[in-house]
């Protein structure tokens, strides 16, 4: 993380934790269906992140079916401690 893409309180913004698992979510959705179109997203922030923090998204899926999937995608930092935590559902166009 660079200082740029601090907020004023001097975290990383929220928007681009976001869109890192969305970035995941996207890639799991549709590594396995494609095309999958997002539906529904949630992120809950548990943990703030610093300049010079290495960021990494993991992404696995938690429910599929034919025309939907439900996605888990956990943001962690360099220590392996758990900054956020993305809920995705898609549609899967068939």
């Amino acid at each position: 993380l660079k200082k740029e893409m601090m907020n004023f309180l001097g975290v990383i913004h929220g928007g681009l934790i976001l869109s890192l698992a969305d970035v995941a979510f996207s890639a799991a959705s549709n590594s396995d269906y494609e095309p999958s179109f997002a539906l529904d997203i949630t992120c809950s922030f548990f943990k703030s992140s610093n300049e010079g923090d290495k960021l990494t998204a993991f992404a696995r899926c938690v429910n599929s079916t034919k025309r939907t999937g439900r996605y888990l995608i956990e943001i962690k930092n360099s220590d392996k401690d758990l900054i956020a935590i993305f809920n995705g559902t898609v549609f899967r166009k068939v």
